[in-house]
C-alpha cells in the first residue's frame, strides 16, 4: 500500500510525463489509485461539519481527475464518469456528464438506480435526486421513463409534482400506463 501511495506521488509530480492516455497495467493501476485517493479525500471533506477541518486536495491530483472526467465524456464512458462523480460527491460533474449524453434514458436510469442502491449519504442522495428530476425536465427526445421520475419525486417528498405526473398518466393513452406494469 505504501508503494502505491509513493507511486501516485511520483506520478503526480512527473507532470506531463504521466500520460493518462497510455493504456497499460502500470498506468491503469496508478490512475485507479489516484481516483481512490481523490474519492477518499472528497468524501471526507463532504462529511466534515467544520470547514476548518477540511483537507486540502492536491491540485495536481485534481488536474488528473479533471482529465479523467474529460476522457470519460470524450470516449463516451459515461457510466464510469458518473461513478467517479457520485463517489467523489461531484454534482457538477454528474450534471455535465448527463448533458454530454443528452439526458439519455439509459444513463438517467443507471444514475437513478445507482443513487438509490449505492449512495448511503442521505443529503447527497437528495442532491442527486434533484439533479435527476431536473434532467428529466430537460429531455428533448421521447420521454417514457415515468417510473424513475415518479420514484425520484416521491423520495424528494415532492408530492404535488408526483401527483401531477400521475394525473398526466391517467389522462394519457393506455400504452403509457403500461410502463408501470
Amino acid at each position: 500500500m505504501v508503494e502505491y501511495s509513493e507511486a501516485v506521488n511520483y506520478a503526480l509530480e512527473s507532470g506531463k510525463y504521466f500520460d493518462l492516455n497510455t493504456r497499460d497495467q502500470y498506468t491503469d493501476t496508478i490512475v485507479g489509485k489516484c481516483i481512490d485517493r481523490y474519492i477518499s479525500e472528497r468524501q471526507k471533506n463532504y462529511e466534515v461539519k467544520d470547514p476548518s477541518d477540511k483537507i486540502e486536495i492536491n491540485k495536481k491530483l485534481e488536474n488528473v481527475i479533471e482529465k479523467i472526467f474529460e476522457r470519460s465524456i470524450n470516449e463516451k464512458e459515461f457510466r464510469m464518469g458518473i461513478g467517479v462523480a457520485l463517489d467523489s460527491r461531484r454534482i457538477d460533474k454528474v450534471e455535465k456528464i448527463l448533458e454530454a449524453d443528452q439526458y439519455s434514458s439509459e444513463l438517467l436510469d443507471y444514475l437513478t438506480k445507482t443513487v438509490l442502491n449505492s449512495v448511503k449519504n442521505r443529503a447527497f442522495r437528495i442532491e442527486v435526486l434533484k439533479v435527476v428530476v431536473s434532467a428529466y425536465g430537460k429531455r428533448t427526445k421521447n420521454f417514457n421513463d415515468y417510473v424513475n421520475l415518479a420514484q425520484a419525486l416521491f423520495l424528494l417528498k415532492d408530492h404535488k409534482a408526483c401527483a401531477e405526473l400521475l394525473f398526466e398518466l391517467i389522462k394519457a393513452e393506455d400504452d403509457v400506463i403500461d410502463f408501470f406494469c
